[in-house]
This record gives structure tokens, C-alpha cells and sequence, in this order.
């Protein structure tokens, strides 16, 4: 059995945020961390009055719902700049 490459080797350990210090663990945690921490792009809940706004899809399919809307399943990345 050979030893995983470097770039397998990294993705089943431990890894640490190089904007924050957190650590995560594993690199599919980090990039998710990376995203909804420190991403600058959102979706802006599109109910008149809410300024909500995450970088992750099903976080604002779940909001959407909250406020009594079926998702749309089309929505894309807009650029926005929280408050």
C-alpha cells in the first residue's frame, strides 16, 4: 500500500485558519469555516424589512422558511457588505 500524496496527507488531519487561528478538522471544515466566516460574498435574505445574509445556501433556504417562503432553488452569490 503506498503513503497518501501531500495533498491527500493535509486533508485528513487537523487544520488551523490562517485568518482566525481556529482549528478545524479536517480541509473540507476549513474551507467551509473560510466561507461562512470570513467570505465576502452572501445571500441576502430577500424579505422587505430583514437584513439577514449568510454565505451559505441551505442557511438561507432555512431562514427563507422561517419567514414562511419555499427557497429558491435558482439563487446565486451577490455581493454584499454586512453592517
Amino acid at each position: 500500500m503506498s503513503s497518501p500524496s501531500p495533498s491527500q496527507a493535509s486533508d485528513n488531519g487537523p487544520q488551523t485558519c490562517g485568518l482566525c487561528g481556529a482549528t478545524l478538522g479536517n480541509s473540507s471544515h476549513l474551507a467551509r469555516h473560510k466561507a461562512s466566516v470570513h467570505g465576502q460574498t452572501y445571500y441576502p435574505c430577500t424579505v422587505s424589512g430583514c437584513d439577514f445574509a449568510t454565505s451559505r445556501q441551505d442557511s438561507l433556504n432555512n431562514h427563507l422558511r422561517a419567514h414562511g417562503i419555499s427557497p429558491d432553488k435558482g439563487a446565486r452569490f451577490v455581493s454584499y457588505t454586512p453592517r
